[in-house]
């Protein structure tokens, strides 16, 4: 059953993974990873660590570079299940881990991610390799191997991201806490000493696969957090005051909607099931394996409290928190398989593992039921079909139209698909402001047409205000991630569009 499951979830992750275009964040990493080492200055100077764009600097070489950009994110994805199988059973047993595994293989959210030149489902495959390998140090303490192992994988993963450190202080809370219960408990018959050796074998690890990206990490302290810090530049310490106040993903109630969206399935009904299945399976783990909820907790609550107490509150979005789905799944199959499990040992005397099997196949075929709608969705359409509008504004301007590009990367992604047929015959300008825009319209001849390219996501009132009052809309190309709207400036005299996109 677990072949299969794996079977479906590379199915489900390799459709359309390199013939889907790139989308906005996608592209912005293939443009700044072009020079290495522009790449990595910029990444001390901000809030990145530069291991993805050595990787997307040398996969985007290949061709399809869609495809090979997002293979990292395709491979350790679909290698996610076994190792989540592999944690479930080792915590909460066969039954839980084969609902983990069918829960995080139609997961859409997990499928979005594994489609992504982006590192989320690399990250989520090196937690989940880092909470195999903590509880393995747990009951095998005096095992050096499983210590160096462990500060490797979240060294890897500080270098990906440093949303890491979620994970990595919930560990390491979770680890003083589990040390001060067993030694209050068990007094002088509590062995300490090979732990404390393990967590020194960590540190030195840890510490000295860091050691290299310090000094970024001091500015980032500087840049998000009230500190004053003298590594950090002038530049570095103060948030863009454009994305302080026009960033669409703030910390407030609907980042939570949206995050519950993401866990589960759009929709209340959803998001009920997410909060109630999470809540129930946590207190059903917490009778089974306490230390796991402390970390799913203390995770939850030191992303939440890195969120409120810094300037990531102005541009948070749920994927900043990708690594609850990881603990979301876990506790929501507990949930679903252990009430099923007790029923089946009172009711039959067959072996349990065949029993599980059985309810675990029940579980998959009404998860498809219900989910199948939304993976279809996410596993086939674009989520920003750029090469079709690329494609439709070449085949429909004539030579010199002015081609206007608008906000969120929508410049990148014209220059990056529209090569060489637009850039050769046309005028591409990149339009950031309303009056950048008004100035391009009055500007240009009246015997060219003018056309506007722009992922259609928050667009600000002001540059809508121009759009709408000199130009009508022409194409609409729906995505997961938002449309991409094309429009062209009307012939002089011409009415005002009744509608717009």
């Amino acid at each position: 059953m677990l072949a299969a499951v794996v079977v479906l979830a590379a199915g489900l992750r390799l459709w359309g993974l390199g013939s889907k275009s790139f989308w906005a964040d996608e592209l912005l990493a293939v443009e700044r990873s072009r020079s290495l080492p522009q790449a990595i200055a910029d990444c001390a100077e901000n809030h990145e660590p530069p291991l993805r764009y050595y990787l997307v600097h040398y996969l985007a070489q290949l061709r399809p570079p869609e495809l090979f950009t997002r293979l990292p994110s395709y491979l350790l994805g679909v290698a996610t299940i076994p190792l989540l199988w592999w944690l479930a059973r080792t915590l909460f047993g066969v039954g839980a881990a084969m609902a983990s595994a069918v829960l995080l293989t139609l997961s859409p959210w997990h499928i979005l991610q594994s489609q992504d030149a982006r590192m989320y489902t690399v990250m989520m495959f090196f937690w989940t390799l880092s909470l195999v390998l903590f509880f393995g140090a747990l009951e095998k303490p005096a095992q050096s191997l499983r210590w160096s192992a462990l500060a490797i994988v979240h060294g890897v993963n500080f270098y990906l991201s440093y949303l890491t450190v979620f994970v990595l202080a919930a560990e390491a809370l979770t680890f003083a806490g589990w040390l001060a219960g067993r030694k209050w408990r068990e007094r002088g018959q509590f062995a300490l000493k090979p732990y404390l050796v393990g967590a020194l074998i960590f540190a030195g690890f840890f510490g000295a696969i860091i050691s290299a990206w310090l000094n970024p990490l001091v500015a980032l302290v500087g840049r998000y957090t009230p500190l004053k810090v003298a590594a950090a530049q002038p530049a570095i310490t103060a948030v863009t005051a454009g994305v302080a106040v026009g960033w669409p993903a703030q910390f407030n109630a609907q980042f939570f909607v949206e995050l519950l969206d993401y866990l589960l399935l759009p929709g209340w009904v959803w998001r009920a099931v997410a909060v109630v299945g999470l809540s129930a399976g946590l207190s059903l783990c917490w009778r089974r394996n306490r230390t796991f909820v402390w970390i799913a907790g203390l995770s939850f609550l030191v992303a939440m409290g890195a969120i409120l107490f810094t300037d990531m509150k102005n541009f948070v979005a749920p994927r900043y928190v990708f690594h609850l789905l990881l603990f979301f799944v876990m506790a929501l199959a507990v949930a679903v398989v252990a009430p099923v499990e007790a029923i089946l040992a009172r009711v039959t005397s067959r072996p349990l593992r065949a029993a599980t099997a059985l309810v675990s196949a029940g579980i998959a075929c009404v998860a498809v039921y219900f989910a199948a709608p939304t993976l279809l969705i996410d596993v086939v359409c674009e989520r920003q079909d750029w090469r079709g509008a690329c494609r439709y504004v070449a085949e429909h301007a004539g030579p010199g139209d002015v081609i206007l590009t608008g906000f969120w990367e929508s410049h990148l992604a014209v220059l990056y698909y529209g090569e060489p047929a637009l850039t050769k015959d046309h005028v591409i300008r990149n339009c950031q402001t309303a009056q950048r825009m008004w100035r391009e319209l009055e500007d240009a001849p009246s015997s060219v047409t003018v056309w506007y390219v722009a992922w259609w996501a928050n667009m600000p009132d002001e540059i809508l205000l121009v759009i709408r009052s000199r130009m009508e809309p022409v194409l609409e190309l729906p995505g997961v991630n938002g449309t991409i709207a094309i429009w062209k400036r009307r012939s002089p005299g011409e009415a005002e569009p009744s509608h717009a996109p």
